[in-house]
């Protein structure tokens, strides 16, 4: 019983498995699992302590701050930012809003702006940014630059109409989701639909609500934020 214990450690197995030298060892363990006395003598052998280590060195090492990070920084102490292209500026921004450090996103989002202003993406991102830090003055300029560069972005309509929600302007949000809802993909209309069910709730019009939600479920059963409305 004590050696099945062992054996369904999940930790002992995933830490085992971390080395060259112990797959080769457990290539040997698979071949005489059942020679118990073997197995106890094995596990009795490998020193846990080892086992620990290669397992929080493999952590630290999966935790570690990406190369590309460590790069921007060294670019930044010496001046040589405007080596970065478009594609390095995303990649930072989006690490760094996922790791929740929402100021250095936008800082670099805004010096990605300064290079490329012509890219609406761009101040797309800055407007989601600037609304994980409870700014939405800011967020409705980002966003109506965005339109600016290109009316026609329908992602951009839906997040500001998001806006225009929470800040009870129902009307101009439902105009932009008319808009979504004629020249959008299939999920964007599907998102405007979900939104006007939104606003029909705020304003306690639960009939229409309650439609706009079943228009979603019909085409989309499983849709989590309409089924969420119920």
């Amino acid at each position: 019983l004590v050696l099945k214990g062992i054996l369904n450690i999940d930790f002992f197995w995933k830490a085992l498995f971390n080395h060259t030298l112990q797959k080769k060892i457990c290539k040997k363990i698979v071949c005489t699992l059942w020679d118990k006395t073997y197995l106890y003598r094995f596990i009795e052998w490998i020193p846990f302590k080892w086992i620990v280590y290669m397992n929080e060195n493999n952590n630290s090492h999966n935790n570690s701050i990406p190369s590309f990070v460590s790069e921007y920084e060294e670019l930044s102490q010496n001046g040589d930012l405007g080596l970065l292209v478009v594609k390095d500026f995303f990649e930072l921004i989006l690490y760094f809003e996922k790791e929740g450090i929402f100021d250095k996103a936008l800082e670099i989002t805004d010096l990605a702006i300064e290079r490329y202003n012509d890219i609406p993406d761009l101040f797309l991102k800055k407007a989601q940014i600037l609304l994980a830090l409870n700014n939405t003055s800011d967020a409705f300029d980002a966003l109506d630059q965005a339109l600016l560069l290109s009316p026609s972005e329908n992602e951009v309509k839906l997040l500001k109409a998001n806006c225009l929600i929470s800040e009870k302007e129902y009307n101009r949000a439902f105009s932009l989701l008319c808009d979504v809802s004629l020249s959008g993909s299939y999920r964007d209309k599907l998102n405007a639909t979900i939104s006007k069910a939104t606003i029909h709730e705020k304003l306690k019009d639960y009939q229409q609500m309650f439609h706009q939600i079943k228009l979603v479920l019909d085409e989309e059963p499983s849709n989590e934020a309409a089924m969420e409305k119920l």
